[in-house]
């Protein structure tokens, strides 16, 4: 996502910059449980700051998170917004569609790999049972990414 758009995604959302980084973090954390909820290894979780303030992110794993039974992660972050805006009181139609629109390069990838819908929906299930049934934790690694901007697979494992 470019820095213009980041700012137009901020705005459509209706989020302050605080709010923003937040959902952003917790996007990245919702990849990063999942990932590690399958088995896989990630080496760091990252969110950037543009000069703007505002954030965009990823999650670095290694080759063996990239077959297709991972692909609950690339749900994750979706299903952790998600979660996140249902618990803040700020989810609504309109911003679950600007989700799936911010979200659009692991949704493409997700339709390559996966085109059947029914396959879709039970990625996405196991994906939000991994964010709640970890969900403070998910938590604690989006507060550390806006704090400290890059968490190791080490700093990950000891929140």
């Amino acid at each position: 996502m470019t820095r213009a758009s980041s700012n137009d995604v901020r705005k459509a959302l209706g989020f302050d910059t605080t709010q923003y980084n937040f959902w952003c973090a917790v996007h990245e954390a919702g990849h990063t449980i999942s990932t590690l909820a399958l088995g896989g290894h990630i080496r760091y979780v990252e969110i950037r700051r543009g000069p703007d303030g505002l954030v965009d992110g990823g999650v670095s794993v290694d080759r063996r998170s990239h077959d297709v039974r991972f692909l609950p992660v690339l749900h994750a972050g979706i299903e952790a917004q998600q979660v996140w805006m249902e618990q803040t009181h700020l989810w609504t139609p309109r911003r679950m569609d600007i989700v799936r629109a911010s979200s659009r390069h692991d949704l493409e990838v997700i339709e390559r790999l996966a085109p059947a819908s029914a396959q879709q929906e039970k990625n996405a299930a196991h994906a939000r049972q991994h964010v709640t049934q970890k969900w403070k934790k998910t938590l604690r690694i989006a507060a550390a990414l806006v704090e400290h901007g890059r968490l190791s697979a080490r700093a990950v494992r000891r929140l």
